[in-house]
């Protein structure tokens, strides 16, 4: 009599016929049946090949001048990237004559691996996972109760150019294992005719194992890796939406596209570094923007950014020529000072009645150089060019106003504190008793309202709606140049 994946016969007719019923119900206890840990969709490139780099280091002398840097490292990647997950199931499935039930679990991981390339980013995302599986096969000869442990690894090459992404098919390695705890015939119970039937059925199960085992990998193999790269793949184009959508449109309209760009990887970290607005941007005629990368530097992620940015920045806003009323000009401060968490409110200074007629005075920007960043080891300064027209119609001339300061790490704030102002005339020809008198009431004045602005240090990243991830200023410094800042 026969029915669905069972055959009932009232003896095993043959030792062939018992073999192979045992073979089929061995491997059919190897192979699981439930899905593995992975999100959904995707699209497939060519096939994987495992990319052949040579072992890249930075060399000093092939680093290009740049205004923007920025080094993430693989121990950063993978805090904001990696993800755990538990799956679970029943099994139940027919294979080769056998009926399989059981439970079983899977748990895998997700993380970034940089690899070594001097001319793109190379990164390889990988799935690691184990499934763990506790079943029953069972024929009309025998049960074998079976307990199965398969590692896999994925590995998937994702490129980036700085534009977009591109990436291939995963590799797969999987490691199928296997142990028959127990088997049930027929003949189990009877004494002496039970054992022997046990022992054989037991022999010819551990006999087949290593052909169920290989069998079970490759069918591992053929439903995890096609999940996997279906997942990754929706990701990846989601990102590069992303890039050529949204982010390029940002930047356009800010006119932040970068002239020039250029990625790498070593095996630890990824630095990616633009050109972006004017090359002329620059203080005291300094146009080094080389600023080297040692071993040492690629121990923490940072973003460098050279004062020549901050200066085109700046530029950007024409302010020179530009006049501000008092009344004006505090209420925009005042719109920072809001906007900036940890940031105290201005003291009252200016009776804001809503016009933008001058209370005091009126602010001009010179037409040259009005606003000016330095960026100085150890500090930085803020050096501005203003002159002022009083309501009585009284013109004080441009002055050279500079502004000191540096950021430090407290606790689990960031500090920054403004040094002592320096006020002189910008022009020698302008310089009289009157407005040294004048100079000297201002620096007095400023010297009681030296400010010290106590920040958050870490900023909360929205990349998945389920997490809390955070991203820490764990050290700012300047270099030659450079702004450099510490994240974590």
């Amino acid at each position: 009599m026969s029915g669905g994946c069972f055959t009932t016969t009232r003896k095993w007719r043959s030792p062939r016929r018992r073999s192979r019923a045992l073979i089929a119900c061995a491997i059919a206890l190897i192979v699981p049946g439930t899905d593995i840990a992975a999100d959904d969709s995707f699209v497939s490139g060519p096939a994987f090949q495992e990319p052949v780099h040579s072992a890249y280091r930075i060399n000093p002398r092939q680093q290009r001048a740049a205004s923007l840097r920025v080094i993430i490292t693989e121990r950063l990647a993978n805090r904001l990237i990696s993800k755990n997950r538990l799956d679970s199931g029943v099994v139940n499935d027919c294979i080769l004559g056998a009926h399989v039930v059981g439970c079983q679990t899977t748990q895998s991981s997700l993380t970034i691996d940089f690899r070594p390339s001097a001319t793109t980013g190379h990164i390889d995302a990988r799935l690691n996972g184990l499934t763990h599986s506790d079943t029953i096969g069972t024929t009309p000869q025998a049960r074998v109760a079976n307990i199965g442990e398969h590692s896999f690894v994925l590995t998937k090459p994702v490129y980036f150019d700085g534009t977009r992404v591109l990436t291939r098919r995963p590799g797969v390695q999987v490691h199928a294992r296997s142990r028959n705890v127990s088997v049930r015939t027929m003949y189990s119970g009877f004494p002496l005719v039970g054992l022997i039937a046990d022992q054989q059925a037991l022999l010819a199960a551990e006999q087949s194992r290593p052909l169920a085992e290989s069998i079970a990998g490759r069918k591992l193999a053929a439903r995890v890796a096609p999940e996997f790269n279906r997942s990754m793949d929706k990701r990846l184009a989601r990102l590069n939406r992303q890039l050529q959508g949204a982010v390029r449109e940002w930047l356009q309209r800010s006119e932040l596209l970068p002239q020039s760009q250029t990625v790498s990887t070593t095996d630890t970290a990824l630095i990616y570094s633009a050109t972006t607005g004017n090359s002329s941007s620059s203080i005291g005629g300094r146009r080094e923007r080389v600023l080297r990368i040692g071993a040492n530097d690629m121990a923490t992620s940072r973003v460098e950014i050279h004062e020549s940015l901050l200066n085109d920045l700046v530029e950007r806003l024409h302010a020179g020529g530009a006049e501000l009323t008092d009344r004006r000009l505090f209420r925009f401060a005042a719109r920072v000072a809001d906007a900036v968490p940890g940031l105290r409110a201005l003291p009252p200074l200016i009776d804001d009645d809503g016009s933008d007629d001058a209370q005091f005075v009126t602010v001009r920007f010179d037409s040259d150089d009005p606003v000016r960043f330095e960026v100085l080891d150890g500090y930085m300064a803020l050096v501005l060019r203003v002159g002022f027209r009083t309501t009585d119609d009284q013109t004080i001339p441009t002055l050279h106003v500079r502004i000191p300061f540096r950021g430090r790490i407290e606790g689990k704030s960031l500090v920054v504190e403004t040094g002592r102002v320096r006020i002189a005339a910008a022009d020698a020809n302008d310089e009289s008793e009157e407005l040294s008198d004048l100079i000297s009431g201002f620096q007095r004045r400023l010297g009681k309202l030296r400010n010290r602005m106590t920040l958050d240090r870490s900023v909360r990243l929205p990349l998945r709606p389920d997490s809390d991830l955070r991203l820490r200023i764990s050290d700012v410094s300047t270099r030659d140049g450079w702004l450099l800042i510490g994240l974590d």
